[in-house]
């Protein structure tokens, strides 16, 4: 039972002399910059669909909305 401790100590310990173990915090800060360049990346998808939806949505609706004639004939009249 010794003898089996003792070659599984000396084994993760080569493993981790190798760099083959590493720990939670160093795998974190290895994946760090990608995980947050892919965050930034998909943010600013999201932006430019929901700007170019707003902007769509924005022409439909000035489409829409037509002036009646006395209102625009008001408004030239004013001026």
């Amino acid at each position: 039972m010794y003898r089996t401790s003792f070659s599984i100590s000396v084994c993760f310990n080569e493993l981790s002399s190798l760099g083959l173990m590493t720990t939670v915090r160093d795998r974190i800060n290895a994946h760090l910059p990608i995980v947050l360049e892919v965050l930034r990346t998909g943010s600013l998808v999201v932006i430019a669909l929901a700007t170019i939806c707003a902007s769509q949505s924005l022409k439909q609706m000035a489409g829409s909305v037509e002036v009646p004639s006395e209102a625009s004939q008001v408004h030239k009249d004013h001026h």
